[in-house]
């Protein structure tokens, strides 16, 4: 990462191969709730999925997922040492949020909550030191 000192622009590096990695967790399925299908994600998730690997992403996918699972998938993504040699790194997280009167939660597969600010800690430079520098969407 460099910073020009007159305008303290940050420039990512983006010039290896593989430009960053992706994390695509998407939830469409609900066991516990078969009526919250999600129809239409999975062309979603393979847009998003072209669109990554078109700017050199490497792209893990992860369907169906409990709250408990896409919290570790999130935190082991941070934890990966890989990680210092990307320039960015991409999240998207596909579910339910909000749906029983709820704010700022997305649900697992098992239809328990997931915190977003808690999804976002995981992703800050004091809690994983292989993402400092490193642009995060």
């Amino acid at each position: 990462m460099r910073y020009f000192s007159k305008s303290l622009l940050v420039v990512y590096k983006m010039s290896e191969t593989a430009r960053g990695r992706a994390l695509i967790i998407n939830n469409n399925v609900f066991p516990k709730r078969p009526e919250l299908f999600r129809e239409g994600s999975a062309v979603d998730v393979s847009n998003i999925r072209a669109v990554l690997a078109h700017l050199n992403f490497e792209v893990d996918v992860r369907r169906e997922r409990t709250a408990k699972e896409m919290l570790k998938d999130i935190q082991d993504e941070t934890e990966n040492p890989d990680n210092e040699d990307y320039g960015m790194h991409v999240t998207v997280l596909m579910s339910h949020g909000g749906t029983f009167g709820a704010h700022g939660v997305l649900y697992g597969s098992d239809v328990k909550p997931v915190s977003f600010s808690m999804s976002l800690i995981c992703c800050l430079p004091t809690t994983s030191s292989t993402w400092l520098g490193n642009l995060k969407w």
